[in-house]
């Protein structure tokens, strides 16, 4: 057995430093890829805000602030009124607290309270799921879906439906690994789909409408907001061209 042992070990040892030999000169070389937004594109000119250490992997979400886990614990601990969700224009947005302190002042005897869980990025996708996995557990009175600004973007050349899948395969505690990266984007780019929007318009009215019923369905009032727009199809700015819409 000492030679087969011998072998083996000689095996997984030349094994381990090929990967190890290959992982650190994709890191040399400046590879990486992940599978959640690096940057946020707001208004015209473009204006890109960084998504940094702020954010980490989510295997249901694929994304999330990386304090999210506080967030939802210090929720639960409040049973807010409100929940607020979305992508960046709740994210980033006063609105939530704006209109909590006009509560406060119409109805001063009555405690109001919320929590912001819009995360930059997100569309109809991380929404529904946020809904049953996060939100529902929460119990609040009501809850604000504003989605629309993301769901038609190309985004990763998938729907987020079989990103979140591709995240599932490779697990969340590897995501950091460059050669685990460089398999992502090796999949993406042969998987690329016909229609790559991140959410099809069939399965953006069908989330909304599941959001709702859901929402209803647990006593929750919900709430829908719609992104404005003020493009006509077919005529829009030039300046959109080679955005990504």
């Amino acid at each position: 057995m000492r030679p087969a042992l011998q072998r083996a070990l000689l095996v997984g040892a030349s094994l381990a430093l090929g990967l190890g030999s290959s992982e650190l000169a994709l890191r040399v070389a400046g590879f990486s890829y992940h599978l959640r937004p690096e940057q946020v594109q707001f208004g015209w000119p473009r204006t890109l805000a960084a998504l940094g250490d702020e954010y980490r992997t989510d295997p249901d979400l694929l994304w999330v602030h990386t304090d999210y886990d506080q967030r939802l614990a210090l929720a639960r601990a409040e049973r807010p009124v409100f929940a607020f969700l979305g992508d960046s224009c709740t994210d980033y947005s006063r609105y939530p607290d704006l209109l909590l302190a006009q509560l406060a002042q119409s109805r001063p005897n009555v405690r109001w309270t919320g929590v912001n869980l819009g995360t930059a990025g997100w569309t109809t996708f991380q929404g529904l799921r946020q809904m049953e996995r996060d939100v529902v557990p929460l119990k609040p009175r009501v809850v604000t879906i504003y989605y629309g600004w993301n769901d038609h973007w190309i985004g990763f050349g998938l729907p987020d439906e079989d990103v979140a899948r591709l995240l599932r395969r490779t697990g969340s505690g590897w995501q950091d690994l460059r050669l685990v990266q460089l398999g992502q984007k090796a999949w993406v780019a042969a998987h690329r789909s016909d229609d790559n929007r991140r959410v099809p318009l069939p399965e953006f009215r069908r989330n909304l409408h599941a959001m709702v019923r859901l929402a209803r369905g647990h006593g929750i009032e919900p709430v829908l907001i719609t992104a404005p727009t003020s493009h006509e199809r077919g005529r829009e700015p030039a300046y959109l061209k080679g955005v990504w819409i």
